[in-house]
């Protein structure tokens, strides 16, 4: 069974599935993680949006054997506003 890890945080969903996209791309699948009030999921004011209406910030997650690709691509792509990229 394989592991997944974090290699980034997207602000909300639309931001996530861009990330997804650039790592299908490159054949890394990944999986958007909802975070909860207790994981920061409460900054910004994303709560206010519905969760099943793509509501707040995720986490795109990996298999742990691909998540240094995952986060040098990533990194590579959003250089200019990494702040979400860990």
């Amino acid at each position: 069974m394989a592991t997944l890890v974090r290699v980034a945080y997207a602000r909300d969903t639309v931001e996530g599935e861009m990330m997804q996209g650039l790592l299908e791309g490159a054949g890394i699948p990944s999986v958007l993680e909802h975070l909860s009030r207790e994981d920061g999921g409460s900054r910004f004011g994303f709560e206010m949006l519905p969760r099943g209406l793509g509501g707040g910030p995720r986490r795109v997650m990996v298999h742990e054997r691909q998540a240094e690709e995952a986060r040098a691509l990533l990194e590579e792509t959003f250089a200019e506003g990494a702040e979400g990229i860990d």
